[in-house]
C-alpha cells in the first residue's frame, strides 16, 4: 500500500523501542523504505536497552533519529 502511493519515508513512534519499534524499523528497512526513529516519541521501560535500540537502528538500518520539531520545520 505505501508504494502504491509512491511513499518512500516511515517515521515511526511509540512504546518499547527495543522491542516494537526496533522490529517495526526493520520491517521499513528491510523492504527498502528510508527509516526515521522520532526520538520524543519512542520510549522503553529500560533506558540502556532504548539508547541500545536507537543506536542500533541508526547504524544498521541507517535510521535517521530525529524529533518532533524537526518534523514540523
Amino acid at each position: 500500500m505505501l508504494r502504491e502511493h509512491s511513499i518512500k519515508n516511515v517515521y515511526i513512534v511509540g512504546v518499547a523501542t527495543d522491542i516494537c519499534v526496533l522490529h517495526t524499523a526493520f520491517g521499513a528497512f528491510a523492504r527498502g523504505f528510508n527509516v526515521f526513529i522520532v526520538r520524543d516519541c519512542v520510549t522503553s521501560i529500560d533506558e540502556e536497552a532504548h539508547n541500545w535500540a536507537l543506536n542500533y537502528m541508526e547504524k544498521i538500518y541507517g535510521a535517521k533519529i530525529v524529533s518532533s520539531e524537526e518534523l514540523f520545520i
